[in-house]
């Protein structure tokens, strides 16, 4: 059998920010999972791929503000 490379085109990663830059904090929370993720020794070796991450590409809900 061959292999084949899937890409997942649509993931969406929500966690809570600790308030500071938002895309930095997005970078940093990618690169930790992608550090993770390489640890686990799994053969298939996934990576999250952020490349010219920017502002546009995050999304900031303030539900938890009163």
């Amino acid at each position: 059998m061959s292999q084949k490379r899937i890409t997942i085109k649509n993931l969406v990663i929500q966690f809570d920010s600790k308030g500071g830059d938002s895309v930095s904090e997005a970078q940093e929370v990618i690169d930790l999972m992608n550090k993770i993720v390489g640890m686990s020794e799994l053969e298939s070796q996934p990576q999250i791929m952020s490349s010219g991450l920017d502002a546009s590409n995050v999304e900031i809900d303030n539900a938890y503000e009163k």
